[in-house]
């Protein structure tokens, strides 16, 4: 017998019991409880691991709807069902906070970029300077038809940089669309990530290209990075959904209770009527 079948039989698979509505107060006080149950041991065992979160909500989804179902209790089944989907995205929240957390990063100008050994740079007293970047035109074949790639670079230099001092780091970006590549490197830089290894000769012909262009130094160990995240914005993202999450989800169920208790004695009046 597998798991579904367990639970059809167990608790499906029986007669619900008479339907309870409780008063409003009580209703209100049983889905917090079941919103605090579900959220507050889901997102603790997802500090283990995300599948024993999801394990944990699975257990506990069971629980509340075949309590509600057995006992009839339709505050207590409606919260039950409504609580999951939430919850299910705040135990990935626990999961993308760790991994944010576990993401290398260090504050650093851009003359100290080269010598860093990091996952992201927050790059401090810097500029970008804009006025010289250049767009590297290429192509690629996709399905046996020729499509034109745009790798775009901007020199990320120091705040007081001037023309003519050696470039130490460049800003990139690639996309089927020149306007593109140059909306995105006047993007404000808030963290910075090396481009990956298998792209870094094209990026390398743009950055000899815009050198050549421009009158530019560049340094002699290449340093092509593109915009990204930084760690803490990532983390507080995550935790930002983990609190978020259940208290969008209990006021969505509580304004679904409401707006069902207010037609509920409409609806025995017409019932009557008839």
């Amino acid at each position: 017998m597998n798991p579904g079948q367990w639970v059809y039989y167990h608790v499906f698979n029986k007669p619900p019991g008479a339907r309870t509505v409780l008063p409003i107060g009580q209703s209100i006080l049983a889905g917090l409880v079941v919103f605090v149950l579900i959220f507050g041991v889901a997102l603790l065992v997802a500090h283990i691991s995300y599948n024993a979160g999801m394990g944990a909500l699975v257990v506990l989804g069971i629980a509340g709807l075949s309590f509600g179902y057995r006992s009839g209790t339709l505050a207590v089944l409606g919260a039950t069902f409504v609580a999951l989907l939430p919850a299910a995205m705040a135990v990935g929240g626990v999961g993308d906070y760790a991994k944010a957390k576990a993401i290398r990063s260090a504050e650093v100008t851009p003359a100290e970029m080269p010598r860093t050994e990091t996952d992201v740079f927050v790059v401090k007293d810097f500029r970008v300077a804009a006025e010289f970047t250049h767009v590297y035109r290429t192509q690629r074949t996709i399905g046996g038809k020729p499509d034109a790639v745009f790798y775009g670079v901007a020199p990320l230099v120091p705040a007081a940089w001037k023309k003519g001092e050696a470039v130490p780091a460049w800003l990139s970006c690639t996309g089927s669309e020149e306007s593109w590549c140059t909306q995105v490197l006047g993007y404000p830089l808030r963290g910075a990530k090396r481009v990956d290894p298998r792209d870094q000769d094209r990026y390398r012909f743009a950055v000899e290209a815009a050198a050549q262009r421009h009158g530019l130094a560049a340094a002699p160990a290449l340093l092509v990075v593109h915009h990204t995240v930084t760690p803490e914005e990532s983390a507080g993202g995550a935790m930002g959904g983990m609190i978020v999450m259940p208290i969008l989800g209990f006021v969505v169920w509580l304004l679904g209770f409401l707006l069902w208790r207010a037609i509920r004695p409409a609806k025995a009046v017409a019932r009557a009527g008839v």
